[in-house]
């Protein structure tokens, strides 16, 4: 099976220095279950980059050009991969810009067409309100997700609401949730130095993730000005960058919180299980996250979450049972959940085994990638129906 694939991970092509994760690896992974797979980027921003062979089967392209102009850049790159290669499957990374990439090349070479949705994306307030040029997007995004065969959504809640907002079909959506390597989280690490720094506290409780308005974080620092009233020696660690860091820094001040809430900046991607591991329990307070990997990393840190009840990642805590789900709005709650885990710190730790386990088989990439295959063959199977 050949697979063409439009995506918008420029890491797929950059200097081992700026690349973040583990995209790479998943992509020759999945390369491995296919004949060929082809993948054309849409880099966020002007960059030079060059075409690159990832593995024996696994081929990057890259558009030259920004937003609107490298859609018809990877459409031409698209068209002339599929003029020179029988492609059985073209995949999309959203339903916007790669989905408009996707769309044309169905529509000029009557091709299948997969949509993955690793988000709300559609009619969601935080991206209309984040540029002029969203609103136009989502018009066209809604129009162009029902023209994909088959579509992908990571969690139960893209899922549903691809389904209750955009009417489409639950009969043309997969659901499956976003692998990786989880090895590297459930090894043990040196949390010795991360301890040390912050040795005058009994607990840590960490985010991880952008400081960005739909994150939520203030719930977080809410929720930490009721914890530290009966837990003095916690820490609440947020390890991010974004826009919203210095309205949080005066938030934090505002509240007297300055003692117990610390910002340690971006942190690089091969350093973090040690966060994780030196916590107590991670928290994810997302007003709009249809997934959420960082999840998925504390869990296979053995560590317990709390997550809300917006983000994608709750389908693990209530299967696996292995941390709470609290509501968006109700920061006294997640404050509650917080405490409750203090209190029982065995509790905390059999949630952290049971979430490890169940990573260790539903989230692993080297067990799981060949469902891309199956998800593939779905969709030429509904072209036929």
């Amino acid at each position: 099976m050949n697979v063409l694939m439009i995506s918008l991970d420029s890491t797929l092509l950059t200097g081992k220095k700026r690349v973040i994760g583990d995209a790479r690896e998943r992509h020759i992974l999945y390369g491995k279950y296919l004949s060929n797979l082809f993948i054309v980027v849409l880099p966020p921003e002007r960059m030079s980059l060059k075409t690159k062979r990832l593995s024996e089967n696994v081929i990057v392209y890259s558009t030259s050009s920004r937003k609107l102009l490298a859609v018809w850049d990877a459409y031409r790159i698209g068209k002339k991969i599929c003029k020179e290669n029988k492609i059985d499957v073209i995949t999309t990374q959203d339903p916007l810009l790669t989905g408009l990439v996707g769309y044309l090349l169905r529509r000029r070479f009557n091709i299948p067409l997969n949509m993955q949705l690793h988000g709300n994306y559609l009619d969601n307030e935080f991206h209309l309100k984040s540029s002029k040029l969203f609103p136009i997007l989502n018009i066209a995004g809604k129009s162009i997700v029902k023209k994909a065969d088959c579509i992908r959504a990571v969690s139960s809640l893209v899922k549903d609401d691809l389904v209750s907002k955009i009417g489409i079909s639950r009969e043309r959506i997969v659901t499956f949730p976003v692998f990786t390597n989880i090895d590297k989280f459930m090894s043990s690490s040196k949390t010795t130095m991360v301890r040390d720094k912050y040795k005058r506290f009994d607990s840590i409780v960490i985010f991880i993730g952008s400081l960005i308005r739909r994150k939520n974080i203030e719930a977080f620092i809410n929720a930490a000005s009721e914890v530290v009233k009966s837990h003095p020696r916690t820490l609440f660690l947020i390890i991010g960058e974004g826009p919203e860091k210095m309205r949080l820094l005066n938030m934090v001040d505002r509240l007297g919180l300055r003692q117990n809430v610390k910002f340690k900046g971006k942190v690089a991607h091969q350093y973090l299980p040690s966060y994780y591991q030196a916590s107590n329990l991670f928290v994810l307070p997302s007003k709009e996250d249809g997934w959420g990997l960082v999840v998925v990393e504390a869990l296979a840190s053995g560590r317990p979450v709390i997550v809300s009840n917006a983000c994608g990642t709750k389908d693990i805590v209530d299967r696996a049972n292995c941390g709470f789900v609290f509501p968006t709005n109700r920061p006294d709650i997640l404050a509650q959940k917080i405490i409750y885990l203090l209190d029982n710190p065995k509790l905390g730790l059999e949630m952290g085994e049971r979430g490890k386990e169940y990573v260790k088989q539903a989230m692993d990439i080297h067990k799981n990638a060949y469902k891309y295959k199956e998800m593939y063959q779905k969709t030429i199977e509904l072209t036929r129906m």
